[in-house]
This record gives structure tokens, sequence and C-alpha cells, in this order.
């Protein structure tokens, strides 16, 4: 009885292997990949030929650019909505790499599965969106966007107050496979990526130096496995040396767990296995937004100063997420520190000066409202030289990477290195790798306040 009862579940485990096979080809066969050639001929220049690969035929063709003999080429993507011309240089130049990047990674899916995978994207229904949220890349603000393409009374993104940001945000994860993948054929699907560095600098800032004790101890005890005492305990002295290391563990070991905020940008987001219409970056965000915009045939913000707005939403969602936390940010450091550990980070961001001092005492800043905070920021950030901030945020983030050690630099490219091949970012700059700099310690930097709080 029982040798016919192993007989059977084998035959069960086998149909499902069989299903699982069949399965899997009908994916691979939907996502086939192309190769389209493609010419194009800049003025006084010999043409050269490209290949696009992993852009399925729905999405590319070919076609001639303007009534002259000129041979130009643009990209003509197509979807079932709307069609649209690629013919700006930098962008069929991103294509092209991004492409040639991927070619060779076509099944190397990386660890996110597929279920978890679809929480990463949120999608507009009005404008047939699909977008790959990755943290620290614009996130929040592309989720805001489409609730506002969706919305009929929100006149910009930050209409939404950033601690609503993700009520209403509709993700991807009730959709079934078949759904998913009719999706990506017949929506517009894009992505943001952002600098490796810069993105793991802006994580550690927003996320661990502010005060955000959810983050201290979510990532801390993955940091500092062993029980701690005092401070220590509340993990709120995490350096960034440590959130590196955390980085290069968390991608090098299979049952680490990885939070997104820090998680490589081409496992969350799959652009190797997923044909996507559009890959912007954090560093082209002007031109890539003025690009999307007349792809979308939205005219909201013709006049509009988006980057004035930003600021003013950066300084209100200081100062009222540290409100928000007040009551389990106390019991590890006083507000005063964690008021200026936030006017530090508006410093690293280039948003104000090092002239500016932060300008309550530790009395004071027990029960300042807010407004007051948000009053305060945003007269310092209008007294600052722009030119200026522009310098002191490079300084700052050249001497924030002088704290991490060359070894673990290293590491970290190695750990992100399909992020800046199929992204296109160097992963050796020299701000960073520049070996004769002295190695500085985290205190030359973000200590703000010697008290020490056990």
């Amino acid at each position: 009885m029982k040798t016919l009862n192993m007989m059977r579940l084998r035959r069960k485990l086998i149909r499902k292997l069989l299903f699982g096979m069949v399965l899997l080809f009908s994916v691979i066969g939907i996502f086939q990949i192309r190769d389209v050639s493609v010419s194009k001929q800049a003025s006084n220049t010999a043409t050269k030929d490209l290949k696009i690969r992993h852009v399925t035929d729905f999405f590319v063709e070919q076609i001639p650019n303007g009534r002259s003999n000129s041979r130009n080429i643009s990209h003509k993507i197509k979807f079932p909505f709307k069609k649209y011309n690629i013919s700006e240089s930098y962008l069929i130049q991103r294509l092209e790499r991004y492409s040639n990047a991927c070619r060779g990674r076509e099944f190397q899916f990386g660890r996110e599965t597929k279920f978890s995978m679809k929480r990463h994207f949120r999608k507009s229904s009005s404008h047939h969106i699909l977008y790959c949220s990755i943290e620290k890349a614009g996130s929040t603000f592309w989720r805001r966007m489409l609730q506002m393409l969706d919305s009929t009374n929100l006149k910009t993104p930050y209409d939404i107050a950033p601690l609503h940001v993700n009520e209403k945000s509709v993700p991807f994860v009730e959709e079934g496979l078949y759904h998913a993948l009719a999706s990506f054929k017949t929506n517009f699907v894009f992505v943001i990526a952002r600098n490796p560095f810069t993105r793991l600098l802006s994580g550690y800032l927003d996320k661990i130096y502010t005060a955000n004790p959810y983050y201290w101890n979510s990532i801390g005890r993955s940091i500092r496995p062993n029980p701690q005492r005092g401070r220590a305990a509340c993990y709120s002295d995490i350096t960034f040396q440590e959130i590196v290391d955390y980085v290069i563990n968390a991608e090098g070991y299979f049952k680490k767990v990885r939070d997104p905020h820090f998680m490589a940008m081409h496992d969350m987001c799959k652009p190797c296995q997923i044909p996507y219409d559009f890959i912007g970056k954090m560093e082209t965000f002007d031109k890539d937004f003025s690009f999307l915009m007349k792809t979308w045939n939205v005219s909201n913000f013709e006049g509009t100063d988006m980057k004035s707005m930003a600021v003013d939403d950066t300084f209100l969602d200081v100062a009222t997420s540290l409100q928000d936390r007040k009551n389990s940010i106390t019991p590890c450091i006083s507000m005063h520190e964690a008021y200026l550990r936030s006017w530090k980070h508006m410093q690293i961001k280039g948003l104000i000066s090092d002239h500016e001092i932060y300008p309550f005492d530790e009395t004071k800043s027990q029960s300042i409202k807010p407004v007051d905070l948000i009053k305060v920021m945003k007269s310092a950030h209008l007294k600052s030289n722009q030119g200026e901030l522009k310098i002191q945020k490079v300084k700052y983030f050249r001497e924030i990477y002088r704290t991490v050690h060359l070894k673990s630099l290293n590491l970290l490219v190695q750990a992100l290195r399909p992020d800046f091949e199929i992204f296109d970012y160097d992963p050796f700059p020299e701000t960073i790798f520049n070996s004769t700099s002295p190695r500085l310690q985290h205190t030359d930097i973000f200590l703000v306040y010697n008290k020490t709080k056990i």
C-alpha cells in the first residue's frame, strides 16, 4: 500500500513538472526576443548599424524620418492605444546600450519571484500605463503621478501628501499570470533608474540617518544580529559603511532578506525579461519627464515650476514625518538630535547651505511644530546660493564615500554590476575611487550632537 501511494505521488509530481515546463516555454514564446536592425546616419558621419534586441515586434518598426534624402531613422514605438516616435538621440543611444547589456542575460532571472516582482508595479488605468517602481529612484513622485492621471480633481502629483502616497496607489499584485502578460503587451510600460551609488546614499540618508525607527529596527537586526544595549539597541547609530556591507551581504546570499530601498534595481524590475517601452533616469529627469508627458498627451505642467514644488514637498515630508514618528523616536534619541540630523540631511542633498545653522535650541526642539520647521527650512534654502549648493552636494557625496573602505567599494560594484551595466552607469567613478584621498571617519561628517542618550 505504501509503495502504491509513493507511485501515485511520483506520477502527480511528474504531471506538475510537465505542466510547469509547458507554461515556462509558453511565457518564453510570448517574450521571444527579436533582432530588429535599425540604421541611422548623423550629418557628416558614416552610417552606423545598430541592433535593437529584447524589444518585441509589436513595439518597434522602422520608418524613415523627414521628407529629404536624409537616411536618419527614428524608432516608432507602437501599442494598441497610442503611437509615438523616439527621435531623441540620447534615448536612441540609451536603448542601444540597454539592449546590448541585456544580450545573454535573458535567462538570468535574479531572486525576486514573479509574485513578489509584481508588487513593484503600479498602474494608471485611464492612460494604460504600467510603472515598475524602484525605491529611491523617484518612485514617490511617479506613484503620485499615476494617481493624478487617474484623478479628476488633482492638479499636480504634489497635491498628494507624501505620507499618503500609497493609500490610493494601484498595485499590480491582483493580476494573474496571463493577465499580467497581456498587460505588458497592451500598456505603456516604463521604469526609472538611478545611479547605484547615489541611490544607495539616498536610501541611507532617508531611511537610516534621518530618524526612522522602523528601518532602524528592521535593517539594524540584519546588520547587528547580536543583542545591543543602550542607544545601540535602537540601531540609531548605523553607519554608511555598515549599510554598504549590508547590501553586499544581502545581494550575495540568497537567505538574506533584502529591503527594496537597498535592493538591486535589475532584480526588482527585470529589464532583460520585460519589454519596457521606456527606461528613464533620475539624472535626465527634465528631458525624460518632457518626453513622457508628450507621449501620454499630458499638458498639465506647462509653465509649472516643478523644481520649486519638489523642494517644498521635501521640506513638508521631513517635518511631517518627524512629527508622526515622535513617540517612537524619543526612546532612542532626542527630538533635538532628530531635527539636527534632518537639517544635515538637507545640507547633504544640496538644499540648505552649510552656512545656515539650525535655529532652535534643545528646549524649543521638544515642542516645534511642522509648520515652524518648514518655515525655517524654506528661509534657509532661499538664503543659500544655488551655485554653491551644487558644489556642496558633490563635496558631501565624495566625502561620504571616503568613509567606506576601498575593499568594500569594490565588493559593492561586484554585487551591483548588472545595475551598472544594464542601466549604463560608470562603476568606478574617480570621485569615489580616488585612492589618493585619505579615508574619513563616519563622525567626521555625520556627528551633529555630542550628548549621548543612554
